[in-house]
């Protein structure tokens, strides 16, 4: 379900995108065409060291998942009109404070952003 974004210029791409900002980092997304969703997680070496990065990565990707599997197709925003799957790139960006997070801070966070930002209507 979720795809890894890869590559200079789908990073690039992203600059273009919506961004929200919450405690624990920051998101940037753009809608696609296609049905699928792809996530770039950005985690800087201020973070700490690689356990820790690899951590709240692992974190993030399950906290999104879990979040994609929890709410059906009508609580996403662009999709709702067209009954379709989820369709969006995303990137995370992670700040330092996120290491001090559990599993539960990084999901209610990540929940929120993506309200606050549109991808989710509620």
């Amino acid at each position: 379900m979720l795809e890894s974004l890869k590559g200079d210029r789908a990073f690039r791409r992203m600059r273009k995108g919506r961004a929200v900002y919450v405690k624990e980092f920051g998101i940037k997304w753009l809608p696609l065409n296609e049905e699928s969703v792809q996530v770039g997680i950005v985690v800087n070496r201020k973070v700490g060291n690689a356990v820790i990065r690899n951590k709240v990565r692992r974190r993030l990707r399950e906290a999104l998942l879990s979040i994609l599997r929890e709410n059906p197709i009508e609580n996403f925003a662009q999709q709702a009109q067209f009954k379709k799957k989820p369709a969006f790139s995303l990137i995370i960006i992670v700040r330092p404070i996120a290491a001090k997070a559990d599993y539960w801070q990084l999901k209610a966070s990540l929940h929120y952003a993506l309200r606050k930002g549109g991808v989710l209507c509620n």
